[in-house]
C-alpha cells in the first residue's frame, strides 16, 4: 500500500498540518559562523543561502553521527540548526570545544520557536532542491521532502517544516507563506485544532507522518552509532564529497569510495495488537527485529505509531533485508522511500 492509499483509507485529506514536539534549535552567530561550521559538518555551508537550506551531520573522529540537522540562514552571520530536541545540549557541548578559535556565539533557542509539519499535494518551493527555504519576519519554511521531484517516487507528497516564532498565530504565518503552497483555498483563515474550518486538516496525532520522508533524526539513544551513509544521507543532500576536511571526513569518504557500506536505513512497519504495550510510543526501547532464526538484524533509529501500526526507520544489513524480518513473530512490511530510485541505481 502506498502512503497516499494509506491516508485515503484512514480518511486523512491533504493539506494536513501537524505540530512537532520533538524538535529543537541551536543558533550559531558571529563573523566566523560559516567557516566554523564548514569544518565541523558533512554538508557544504558555502552553498547555504537565504533561499537554499541544507541538511547535514556532525560526526565524531570515527565518522559516527553525533547529531544531524536541517539548517537555514537567518542573516549573513547567523544560522539555525534544527535537530531532535534532546540533542541540542550535547551538540552545543561538543561544538564549544572547537569554537574557542572562532568568532562565533552559540545558544539553545529551542523555546523561542514552534515547529509544524505541513503535508501538501504540491509546493511552489523549488521542485529540484529538497531543502529550498523561504523566510519572513523570523519565520522559516523548509522544503524537507519534495517527493514529486522524483519521477519514480510512489509517494508524491510534499513535506514542509515550518519554524515559527513562539506564540505567533498560525493564521499570520500562513498569510506570509500561504502563496508558496498549492492550497485549495484563500487565506487568511482560522488555523487551530478546534477550528470549524476544515479546509486545512489539523491533527497533531499525525506528526509521525514525517517518517515517510526517510530522513531519520538522531537522538540521544542513537547518537554516535551510525555513519551518515547508513542513514542514506548521501541521497538526501546531507553529505558533500567535494568540500574540504571536517571531523570524521576521512572515515565518511572511505565508506563512500571503497564501497564498504553493508547496511543502510529502511522503512518497515508492523501492526499493533492487544499484546503490544506502546503507551510511550518508543519502539526502539521495546522491540527487536529478527530473522527466521531469531537473530537480531536491525538497529531502529526512529519510530512512529500511526493508524494502529508502528512504522520504523531501521538500519539493516543488505543481505538481511532481502529475507523476511519479524517483530515478535509478526512479519514486517517494507515501504518505499522517496529516494528509492537512487538507492537502486
Amino acid at each position: 500500500m502506498l502512503i497516499t492509499e494509506l491516508l485515503k483509507q484512514e480518511d486523512v485529506t491533504l493539506p494536513l498540518l501537524t505540530e512537532s514536539n520533538q524538535l529543537g534549535c541551536l543558533q550559531v552567530t558571529g563573523a566566523d559562523t560559516i567557516r566554523f561550521l564548514q569544518g565541523q559538518t558533512t554538508c557544504d555551508f558555502n552553498l547555504l543561502t537565504p533561499t537554499t537550506g541544507l541538511s547535514g551531520a556532525i560526526c565524531n573522529v570515527k565518522g559516527r553521527i553525533i547529531t544531524n540537522f536541517y539548517v537555514c540562514q537567518q542573516s549573513d552571520d547567523a544560522v539555525l540548526l534544527i535537530m531532535h530536541h534532546d540533542m541540542v545540549t550535547k551538540t552545543l557541548t561538543h561544538l564549544k570545544k572547537y569554537a574557542v578559535f572562532f568568532k562565533v556565539d552559540m545558544q539553545d533557542v529551542s523555546d523561542s520557536y514552534e515547529y509544524h509539519h505541513l503535508f501538501t499535494d504540491g509546493s511552489k518551493l523549488s521542485a529540484t532542491e529538497p531543502l529550498a527555504t523561504h523566510s519572513a519576519n523570523n519565520n522559516t519554511a523548509i522544503a524537507i521532502s519534495q517527493s514529486s521531484s522524483h519521477p519514480s517516487s510512489q509517494s508524491p507528497i510534499c513535506e514542509t517544516l515550518l519554524v515559527t516564532q513562539k506564540g505567533q498565530p498560525l493564521a499570520e504565518v500562513f498569510e506570509q507563506f500561504g502563496s508558496l503552497f498549492e492550497l485549495p483555498f484563500e487565506l487568511p483563515f482560522e488555523c487551530k485544532p478546534d477550528s470549524t474550518d476544515k479546509r486545512l486538516q489539523v491533527n497533531n496525532e499525525l506528526q509521525g507522518l514525517s517518517i515517510f520522508n526517510g530522513q531519520a533524526l538522531i537522538r540521544q539513544a542513537t547518537s554516535e552509532k551510525f555513519v551518515p551513509q547508513m542513514l542514506n544521507m548521501q541521497f538526501t543532500h546531507g553529505i558533500s564529497f567535494q568540500k574540504g576536511c571536517y571531523t570524521g571526513q576521512e572515515i565518511v569518504a572511505r565508506m563512500q569510495y571503497r564501497g564498504n557500506l553493508k547496511k543502510r536505513v529502511h522503512l518497515l512497519s508492523y501492526s499493533l495488537d492487544g499484546t503490544d504495550n506502546m503507551t510511550d510510543k518508543d519502539a526502539p526501547a521495546l522491540t527487536t527485529f529478527t530473522n527466521r532464526e531469531g537473530r537480531a538484524v536491525a538497529d531502529i533509529v526512529v519510530s512512529s505509531v500511526l493508524f494502529n501500526q508502528v512504522f520504523c526507520l531501521a538500519v539493516i544489513g543488505d543481505q538481511d533485508v532481502q529475507a523476511p524480518i519479524f517483530c515478535n513473530d509478526k512479519p514486517l512490511k517494507k515501504w518505499p522511500l522517496p529516494y528509492e530510485s537512487e538507492l537502486e541505481s
